[in-house]
């Protein structure tokens, strides 16, 4: 198992944020009838979701699971639980961005809202204080005015006008957002400990150090109950600790080390959370219910003591954050058969039975088990052919537009030279942007949409988007690059045989897609300085520097909704990000002639934003990176096809 901790810690932290501080007042709801997210009397559920595997610091180690915890948690707690979720992810989890996202939650939460903010990334400890930092991702190691204060997150807290905290933190040293009252569960987890809980009453309370009672209570749980026990239905002891106030927190360890990993994709904690919420087959989940549930396993699998208490520097009420069911969860779908491209390809081979079908039968599957049955009927139809008989030929002639058998739009983009990269003075550049020369030699077509989930579904027979209800003509998303590959592989295979041609479709190299972005400006858009949310789909909160404030949509839309560039692209900013073929590199500082990128890696190039990112994050220069088995809701692809 590996440990989160060394020099810097990783400290995953989930911030269920609702309080009540100086204005206004929730509405009390009595009504078991309106506790509900169908009813709108609970106020909004909003989740700030920060999770960073890769720091710009080469010292600061990067991560394996931060990312990964975050994306999943924010998931669950859309589908399952009504959240609207906003991402900070990787390099948009710098120190200004965590700030002016916490402080803008501050300005817009609500009295009736529940704010939860998930933090998965480096922390560390301050010996001196006895307080802890948050590691952003543009952090320097061991100058701490680099790193973020807890502090800071306990103002945020206290100020937030909203109904509720819980601070889960799955973090090395995590008690120091608690002060010195913690809570631990029992040190030997078996059954009968189980069983003991169940069959005897609990009254629990817990101080903070004074005679104030404050919100770390606890009382019998709902699947405790006997008949005897109390006279409140659950529905009315879930609203009663809703209408009441709360700060509370939940760690996944006190004073000591955590995993990264161990829990699969997942760290431990992270992977008993998710579990825990994903399976949960009732209409709500109280937040000790949650800790009850997860923390023995934690204990019993690793020298972790999940603590639970309130947080410091905050103030709460007898209340309790409650996870409000959208809808049950559903049963998973039988798995259809997997049938293998290979064999699907030799399916419609056979059934086409011409010399063109099996000569590219052959050159995509050269060693198939099929291959010594399409030499052999390769012969016999050669032996059959006529020298009239018509052979396939290949189009020369660069049509500006092209339309394949699933209806995507392919538009010609010519050869030709750029400044790739941006300059020093442009705002919001980072220091991976170096200008330098670029000579594209060839032409290709490149998709002017990016792939929707129609095509996708046609080509993969499933849609794997978060936006379903979006429809057919958004972008796919939640699509990694490896999947993207499959679905090009599987669109090749297509092709040849619907069309008798040989297109090649692949994912375009970084330069090919900033020079195609960039239609021949070197501003930071091919629209000029500004971006409107006219002309693409993103946070228009957080606008370019002088630049006009717009929409924030917090979704996808229909593809081609927007303005296109000069060369008929539309949504090269915004929507969805969009994988590269490249690995992730360093620019070369002269000029390069049809660059592709490092010949190996660890992760993928991405380009061009999504509907969550704020402009400076849509530049044309713009890079940023992630593993090609990772999906987000937020990443998709265009294709280009390569001229014959």
């Amino acid at each position: 198992m590996q440990a989160k901790c060394c020099f810097i810690l990783t400290v995953p932290i989930i911030l269920v944020v609702a309080a009540i501080v100086f204005a206004g007042s929730p509405d009390i709801i009595n009504n078991t009838a309106d506790f509900s997210h169908a009813s709108g009397k609970l106020g909004n559920f909003r989740a700030l979701i920060i999770g960073i595997d890769e720091y710009t610091d080469p010292i600061i180690p990067d991560l394996k699971t931060a990312v990964n915890d975050t994306v999943a948690i924010g998931s669950i707690l859309k589908k399952r639980y009504g959240f609207k979720v906003r991402y900070l992810l990787n390099r948009q989890a710098s120190w200004n961005g965590i700030d002016r996202a916490l402080r803008q939650l501050v300005e817009t939460a609500q009295p009736s809202d529940s704010v939860l903010i998930y933090y998965a990334g480096h922390g560390e400890r301050d010996s001196q204080y006895k307080d802890g930092w948050w590691i952003p991702a543009d952090a320097h190691a061991g100058q701490k005015r680099t790193f973020f204060d807890n502090t800071m997150v306990q103002k945020a807290m206290r100020f937030l006008k909203a109904q509720h905290v819980l601070l889960i933190a799955d973090s090395c040293y995590a008690g120091t957002l608690f002060g010195q009252r913690t809570r631990a569960t029992p040190a030997t987890i078996t059954d009968k400990h189980y069983l003991s809980i169940f069959n005897d009453k609990s009254r629990w309370g817990m101080s903070s150090g004074s005679n104030k009672p404050v919100a770390c209570h606890t009382v019998t749980l709902p699947e405790q109950r006997t008949r005897t026990t109390s006279s409140k239905t659950p529905e009315k002891y879930y609203l009663s600790i809703f209408n009441d106030k709360s700060r509370w927190g939940m760690t996944s360890g006190g004073d000591e080390p955590v995993a990264d990993l161990g829990g699969g994709r997942h760290s431990i904690f992270a992977a008993q959370l998710l579990k825990t919420l994903r399976r949960s087959t009732q209409p709500y989940l109280s937040t000790f219910e949650l800790f009850r549930t997860v923390a023995p396993v934690v204990m019993n699998e690793t020298d972790q003591t999940p603590i639970c208490g309130p947080i410091r520097g905050t103030s709460g009420d007898r209340g309790e954050f409650v996870f409000v069911a959208v809808t049950p969860p559903k049963p998973k779908p039988t798995p259809k058969p997997i049938v293998h491209p290979e064999t699907e390809m030799w399916r419609f081979v056979k059934r086409f039975d011409t010399l063109f079908d099996y000569n590219a039968f052959l050159l995509t599957y050269p060693q198939s088990k099929y291959a010594p049955a399409a030499k052999l009927r390769l012969r016999q139809l050669r032996r059959l052919a006529t020298a009239s008989s018509p052979q396939p030929t290949f189009p020369t002639i660069r049509r500006k537009k092209i339309t394949n058998s699933l209806g995507m739009e392919f538009v010609f983009i010519p050869a030709g030279k750029f400044i790739m990269g941006s300059h020093k003075d442009e705002p919001n550049r980072y220091g991976d942007e170096t200008q330098h020369k670029v000579v594209l030699t060839k032409g290709f077509y490149m998709q002017t949409t990016e792939i929707t989930q129609g095509q996708w579904k046609a080509v993969m027979g499933a849609n794997p988007s978060d936006f379903k209800n979006c429809g057919n003509d958004c972008p796919v998303e939640n699509v990694s690059w490896n999947d993207v590959q499959l679905f090009i592989k599987k669109l090749n295979q297509k092709e040849r045989i619907a069309k008798c041609q040989l297109p090649t479709y692949r994912l375009p190299t970084e330069a090919q897609w900033e020079y195609a972005c960039r239609t021949g400006m070197q501003t930071p858009f091919a629209f000029g300085k500004c971006l409107s949310t006219d002309q693409a789909n993103y946070d228009g909160n957080y606008p370019m520097p002088d630049c006009s404030k717009g929409e924030y949509r917090e979704k996808t839309i229909p593809v081609a909704s927007l303005k296109a560039n000069k060369w008929g692209l539309y949504d090269m900013y915004g929507n969805v990000w969009e994988w590269c073929q490249d690995w992730k590199g360093d620019y070369p500082s002269g000029l390069i002639t049809d660059p592709l990128g490092p010949s190996s890696g660890s992760i993928r190039a991405l380009r061009g934003c999504s509907w969550y990112n704020y402009a400076g994050d849509c530049r044309s220069a713009y890079r940023h990176y992630g593993r090609p088995d990772n999906r987000y809701y937020g990443v998709g692809a265009r294709l280009i096809r390569l001229l014959p």
